[in-house]
């Protein structure tokens, strides 16, 4: 697990923990003081590499700053900085984000997302054509599939060398409301949400980002996308009928959305408020109020889980390579 941590000084530190959440130990130590002050995880992939961002300035005074990032070597060894905002990571090394400080060219208005890959950074602009101007990465997969928003408003679905204006528009089956995509698994299926009439809505794509399905609430109106598994378990925050939100877990490939307040009861009151991420052995990290903490969850029936995760992905080999051969 990877994250954040808050000194008494009040500075933050990215850390990474052993298996299960046990043990924390900082990462992203170079000698720039404000990585070394101030930094956060936000993601690692199975060789143990994390990828992190802090703050970095060209201003003696500092009052004007943009994020950097970092990527450690496998089980959090060693810091290399990259010059964008890092948001995901798989198990190649591949690391996506974006560049909001700086446009492609003096002058520009166009502010690129960028992938980083074998040593080098490629920026990555015009996914939706010449007039988009402002792209993100948000997520990548093991198969180099890419997700993200383009025009800061249009979920998208592609691959680095997929050419400009040809980038699959995921928002289109959204109605053309604003969307954006956060997550990719192994199997292609992508997780994000989309506004409607001021309602945010949490939703997942087929294999072939072809059909969209709204993964509805908890009673309420409102709710959000933020972490997928490779047999398409989502969690992420819904909205009860109190009009609370509350943390949830879903069924393979989105069905079903379970509150998990409904299987973990904290003391003193404590409300798991949204879940962020889900791996394949349905180990959940989720956010809770009133207290400022995190807690790790292990979900009840693993060793099924872990079984439907690899069937899955024997599955997909299967088809792609049956894919070939016609």
């Amino acid at each position: 697990m990877v994250g954040t941590s808050t000194t008494a000084q009040g500075e933050t530190h990215a850390f990474l923990t052993g298996p299960n959440g046990m043990g924390m130990n900082r990462v992203g130590i170079t000698t720039d003081p404000l990585l070394s002050s101030f930094s956060g995880a936000v993601g690692i992939n199975n060789t143990g590499q994390v990828i992190g961002n802090y703050p970095t300035t060209s201003d003696p005074e500092g009052f004007f700053t943009w994020n950097r990032s970092f990527i450690t070597g496998p089980n959090g060894v060693g810091t290399t900085e990259l010059g964008f905002e890092a948001t995901g990571i798989n198990d190649r090394g591949t690391v996506v984000g974006w560049d909001s400080a700086f446009p492609t060219e003096f002058l520009s208005s166009v502010y690129p997302a960028v992938v980083f890959r074998a040593g080098r950074e490629y920026q990555v602009s015009g996914l939706l054509g010449p007039y988009d101007n402002y792209d993100q990465f948000l997520a990548i997969n093991n198969l180099e599939q890419i997700v993200g928003k383009a025009s800061g408003v249009h979920a998208v679905l592609g691959f680095s060398d997929t050419p400009s204006g040809f980038w699959t528009d995921i928002g289109a089956l959204t109605g053309n409301y604003y969307s954006e995509a956060v997550g990719i698994n192994d199997a292609g299926q992508v997780i994000g949400s989309y506004q409607a009439n001021g309602v945010s809505h949490a939703f997942i794509t087929n294999a072939s980002a072809t059909e969209l399905t709204d993964l509805g609430a908890l009673g309420g109106f409102g709710s959000e996308a933020l972490g997928i598994n490779d047999i398409g378990q989502v969690v992420g925050w819904a909205n009860t009928s109190d009009g609370d939100r509350h943390a949830f877990f879903t069924g393979p490939n989105g069905e079903g959305m379970i509150d998990l307040n409904s299987l973990v009861h904290l003391s003193e009151g404590g409300i798991l408020t949204a879940a962020m991420g889900i791996n394949n052995e349905g180990q959940v990290i989720v956010l809770a109020i009133p207290e400022s903490e995190i807690y790790a969850l292990m979900l009840a029936g693993l060793g099924l889980i872990g079984f439907m995760v690899r069937r899955k992905k024997e599955e997909n080999l299967l088809r792609r390579q049956r894919t070939h051969v016609v």
